[in-house]
């Protein structure tokens, strides 16, 4: 049996996906394997999360124009042609979908790698290529996307490529070579496109910190971020020199707006208690507004439901996190006149792959949580919407399609979750052979 007829054995019936497979048309061969591979799963998101079938077409359509190329290679003789690190299996893409309290309705989103057949190679081995053409040339063919934001932060974590022998050399064995991930959420109105910059690289190259590099290129950008940027950037000062944390990831949207945030990721991994999570998410009590306030008390409540804990002190101190722990994201958005708060939303990531719980018991636990909050409609279809989109995954007998969960409160949308995913590819279906 060939792959494209075992992909099919496992599928169901997609109709939108039926009708682009048969327009579409010859594919080459890396292209073809990427989009036989991921677009049942995405199709089967858009179906369950009721995208109209005008919409599904459009975003398959697009998906099989724009995404399957972008993944580069296929894999041959049971290995990756370029090891991904964005995902815990090495899958080169993570699909997405969130959970607003104040509303019904989910979007459907993920994230990439890009790749070609130079990624990792003498001619690009630090993979920093592909993700600026990529965007670049959808730039000219999909509206609301500019590229203004997305050079000067590209230009800013670039190292050169006389010095990528010296880079290496410095690395640790099988440390990630990333560059630029790209992200896109589905909106009904067209994609919203993402960028993700690694700083590690650059970092390496001048001697300076990641978290140097991180806000020199912020200042740089505007000074209208400063407020928000030495907010995070003075607790991260404060911090025992020990082992500081250090951000990992600046991202922006890739649209014209000054008002557009920028985020900061961090990666704590000496958070395993709720009390330690919370003395990060607030930067030690720095930030006190009432936003801040309400995302506290989600992470309480939401900490005591996914470990299983009663509320208290003692639960609060509990070690439930070991291995990969958290990582936050510091949205930062630019200062107001007149405005001496700081304006900054913080989301909490918690790694839901390590928990020892199957992927069915964790979709239990999160529709026990949707239920809580009244999302009744959404709580009982969680877990089969997810045997239909990852229908090989045995949901009910591993873990590792879930990878994370962040959650944040915001006052337009309430509590506010996104579940991420991995498609397993090839742990789980076998498609590196």
């Amino acid at each position: 049996m060939s792959i494209w007829q075992e992909i099919s054995a496992y599928r169901h019936t997609l109709s939108c996906l039926d009708t682009v497979n048969h327009d579409i048309g010859s594919e080459r061969e890396d292209q073809a394997f990427w989009w036989h591979s991921l677009s049942p799963s995405l199709a089967a998101l858009l179906e369950k999360n009721r995208y109209s079938e005008e919409e599904q077409q459009y975003y398959l359509r697009w998906f099989h124009q724009w995404i399957a190329p972008a993944l580069g290679v296929r894999p041959r003789y049971g290995k990756p042609y370029y090891t991904s690190g964005l995902t815990h299996d090495k899958s080169p893409l993570e699909f997405s979908q969130n959970w607003k309290e104040n509303s019904p309705d989910q979007l459907v989103r993920f994230t990439l790698e890009p790749a070609c057949r130079e990624s990792g190679t003498n001619s690009d081995p630090f993979n920093q290529k592909i993700a600026r053409d990529v965007i670049t040339r959808m730039s000219k063919h999909v509206p609301g996307i500019d590229l203004t934001r997305f050079e000067h932060f590209f230009q800013e974590t670039s190292v050169p490529f006389e010095a990528s022998d010296e880079i290496a050399a410095k690395l640790l064995p099988g440390q990630a070579r990333a560059r630029v991930l790209l992200a896109f959420d589905l909106d009904h109105g067209g994609p919203v496109a993402k960028a993700y910059f690694v700083p590690q690289l650059k970092a390496t190259y001048t001697g300076v910190s990641q978290k140097t590099v991180v806000f020199d290129s912020i200042r740089k950008w505007s000074p209208s971020y400063n407020q928000s940027a030495a907010a995070l950037e003075g607790y991260l000062d404060s911090l025992p020199n020990e082992k500081p944390p250090q951000p990992f990831l600046v991202a922006i949207d890739c649209d014209d707006n000054p008002r557009s945030r920028i985020k900061v990721y961090l990666n704590e991994t000496s958070v395993d208690t709720l009390n330690k999570a919370k003395e990060i998410f607030s930067l030690g009590g720095r930030l006190k507004s009432t936003t801040i306030t309400e995302s506290l008390k989600a992470i309480d409540e939401w900490w005591y439901h996914i470990f299983a804990l009663e509320p208290g002190s003692q639960s609060d101190d509990k070690k439930v996190l070991f291995g990969p722990t958290a990582v936050y994201a510091f949205e930062l958005r630019p200062s107001e006149e007149g405005r001496e708060e700081v304006e900054m939303e913080v989301k909490l990531h918690l790694p839901l792959w390590v928990l020892e719980q199957t992927d069915a018991q964790l979709s239990e636990r999160l529709s026990a949580w949707f239920k809580k909050h009244n999302h009744d409609v959404f709580a009982d279809r969680y877990l089969p919407d997810l045997e239909y989109a990852f229908p090989k995954n045995s949901l009910d007998q591993s873990a590792g399609t879930h990878t994370w969960v962040s959650i944040t409160y915001t006052p337009k949308t309430g509590l506010y979750m996104t579940m991420y995913y991995t498609p397993r590819l090839p742990e789980v279906n076998g498609l590196w052979s």
